[in-house]
């Protein structure tokens, strides 16, 4: 009897210490859950701190920071990306002294900004958090590289995902990227203006999903329809800018053969942007080249005006906005620039000349521009439109130029 008592007796030990041992382990779990709950918001704090001013004593980061600024030239002046280098001296020197770095040397940071907004997005991974060191940086360029490695992340989490980013490897494969699991998030993200970084606006936000897309999708096309998944034009349309700043670099190479001349690429780039009709005015940003001359503008005008529908009305805005410097300077060509053969082709040009970023370099100088337009409707639509910012949802000028486009209508703007 004793030998059939002690088996049974080993089995009832055996399961008392197996309790035991997962009480154990669910007491430690608890208490560890705890004191991270304690902890985490000061270690977080302590750890933003450190990545906004640095980690190396004062010595040593003025060291570091002559180091970065000589390796950031080298490559920024040769047009090689500038990520490795954020990536290796920002935690030594920290977010500040480059983002100011960047705003003193070059008020048109924005593009450069989108690595260190990488680098930045790859060391914190809560979304508002990042978005708070970026802060405004290079007109929120920084906010757009933490967007946008952000949602390249949620992406990357799809388990069919690996055919769909945009790679050589790839790019003949049919892409139907499935959206679906971040884009709630996108969505929620982008629901209002920002209450972490003053001034980011919902369009703002919806364009560096935009650059999200336009890094996921290997065909073009789908990335920019992607960008349907928002409510209104505004959005749609600025959700379109952020995919053709991603991808303008890859098109101007496919379009511009060596050798072509400055009036035959600008041809190729109306002739490209034209086909994406409502968001033609989106890919004219960042596929032409900038105007700086009377003759310039006569051509590209003339371009325009060979389209119709959408692609027109996006044509025009696009001139207003190509010329924008060269106005600026210029004063007295506003209402040459910005001629038209109807009341919404001047309109169109007018609120791409006119509605900038809040801290445009070029702002005030095109304040006074509106006194030249010689057009009552379209200097009031001149003033408001200094009145506004870009990116900012609401603008009733704006809304009506990509409604007007998308009826394939050339209705007057303004009345």
């Amino acid at each position: 009897m004793g030998r059939r008592i002690l088996p049974t007796l080993k089995k009832t030990i055996f399961s008392i210490l197996t309790l035991l041992a997962l009480a154990l382990a669910l007491a430690l779990a608890l208490a560890l859950a705890a004191a991270q709950a304690n902890t985490a918001p000061g270690d977080s704090e302590a750890r933003l701190k450190a990545l906004l001013d640095g980690a190396a004593d004062a010595r040593s980061a003025a060291l570091q920071y002559s180091d970065f600024v000589r390796a950031f030239r080298a490559r920024h002046q040769n047009n090689v990306s500038t990520y490795t280098i954020y990536n290796q001296y920002l935690d030594a020197v920290g977010v500040r002294r480059i983002s100011n770095y960047l705003e003193t040397e070059d008020a048109a940071c924005h593009g450069v900004a989108h690595g260190l907004g990488r680098a930045i997005g790859e060391r914190v991974p809560d979304l508002r958090e990042a978005m708070s060191v970026c802060g405004s940086t290079c007109t929120y360029g920084c906010v757009h590289g933490v967007f946008k490695r952000y949602f390249v992340d949620k992406a990357a989490d799809e388990p069919d995902h690996s055919h769909h980013q945009h790679n050589a490897a790839n790019a003949d494969k049919p892409d139907q990227f499935a959206y679906d699991r971040f884009a709630a998030e996108a969505l929620a993200a982008c629901r209002e203006d920002s209450r972490t970084v003053d001034g980011f606006y919902r369009g703002n936000c919806a364009h560096a999903v935009g650059h999200a897309f336009g890094s996921l999708e290997a065909d073009i096309d789908n990335a920019q329809r992607a960008c349907d998944m928002f409510d209104g034009e505004e959005m749609r349309y600025y959700c379109a800018t952020g995919v053709f700043m991603e991808r303008g670099g890859e098109i101007r190479r496919g379009l511009f053969d060596k050798g072509v001349t400055r009036s035959d690429k600008q041809r190729l780039a109306v002739e490209y942007c034209g086909r994406f009709e409502q968001h033609a005015g989106a890919c004219l940003r960042f596929v032409a080249h900038a105007i700086s001359t009377r003759e310039e503008a006569d051509g590209f005008r003339a371009l325009c005006r060979d389209l119709a529908g959408a692609a027109r009305g996006g044509c025009f805005n696009a001139l207003g906005f190509l010329t924008r410097t060269f106005t600026a300077k210029n004063l007295d060509v506003f209402t040459q620039v910005c001629s038209g053969a109807t009341q919404h082709d001047r309109s169109a040009c007018v609120i791409g000349l006119l509605l900038t970023k809040p801290n445009q370099r070029h702002r005030k100088s095109l304040e006074q521009a509106c006194e030249n337009v010689g057009d009552e409707p379209l200097t009031s639509l001149c003033k408001d439109q200094l009145q506004r910012n870009y990116y900012q949802v609401g603008n009733p000028a704006m809304q009506q130029l990509l409604r007007v486009a998308q009826e394939d209508d050339h209705a007057q703007v303004v009345d």
